[in-house]
């Protein structure tokens, strides 16, 4: 909206503009036409963890071999209750998705060293699952062991040599006659790959790429668009907060003095400090 206004304050028109949003560009230029291999949704990737969850595993409901925190919030009165299932579903549906995207390998790098960091699709590899999320004083995150669990159950691959999702979605085909693939960003972008390793995109114009209206992008948006940077034009324009943000709507600089904090003082005994 704030392009459109732009555009049409300085040139008093504007017609056939051709945007998308930032999803459905990558989608776009790395499958073009390719209707065998489309995005996984988080509703679809949802759908299957609620599946999953409640079928069996060696007498068990699969959901309480995740562990006791898991169980806990997902029962009541020893059943499961399914409005919080739904919820716990979508969530972690959403969390995959989100690591996965913004946690690839070299996301950070070593300060001193300049080693990049391991992505979370090395750590939580099939054959090689690994401590991934590690605190501030090197111990695992608390919740770190049961998604993993369940993201392995997911996306790997099972004693069919396929994973779960891969039966679910052959299924659904056998049903309704298509022969679809769906694939998370990461390995979408990992199978539109030639035999040389590069990328083809799917982007035949010489126009440049403009992107507006992000304070922030996944750090695997922007592997893509490096790549695609090097083949084509494209210019990113990532937000600052206003400046009515920073309290300087005026423009001017303001004084030192005016942007000091007030700190609360201290007591130098804790006996002397009052309610």
């Amino acid at each position: 909206q704030w392009f459109r206004l732009r555009w049409v304050q300085k040139k008093g028109v504007l017609a056939n503009l051709n945007k998308s949003t930032i999803d459905r560009f990558l989608f776009g230029i790395l499958v073009g036409e390719n209707g065998r291999l489309k995005k996984l949704s988080s509703d679809m990737l949802a759908n299957v963890i609620i599946a999953y969850l409640q079928q069996e595993t060696d007498g068990k409901l699969n959901y309480q071999l995740l562990g006791e925190s898991v169980k806990a919030y997902l029962e009541s009165d020893g059943v499961i209750d399914e409005n919080r299932l739904f919820d716990f579903a979508n969530v972690m549906a959403g969390l995959f998705l989100e690591y996965e995207t913004s946690r690839p390998s070299g996301f950070i790098s070593d300060s001193e060293t300049g080693d990049s960091a391991k992505g979370i699709l090395d750590c939580w590899k099939q054959g090689s699952l690994r401590d991934f999320f590690i605190t501030c004083d090197g111990s695992v995150a608390a919740n770190e062991e049961w998604q993993r669990k369940l993201y392995s159950a997911l996306f790997h691959a099972g004693d069919k040599g396929k994973s779960l999702l891969t039966q679910v979605f052959e299924k659904s085909a056998e049903k309704n006659g298509e022969n679809v693939t769906y694939l998370t960003l990461p390995y979408l972008y990992e199978a539109c790959k030639t035999e040389n390793g590069k990328v083809k995109f799917n982007y035949d114009s010489d126009l440049p790429i403009f992107i507006f209206g992000l304070s922030g992008m996944g750090q695997f948006y922007r592997v893509i668009l490096q790549e695609f940077a090097n083949q084509h034009e494209i210019y990113a324009y990532i937000q600052n907060p206003c400046m009515a943000f920073w309290e300087d709507c005026s423009g001017r600089q303001k004084p030192l003095e005016s942007m000091k904090l007030a700190l609360p003082r201290l007591a130098a005994d804790p006996a002397d400090e009052s309610e």
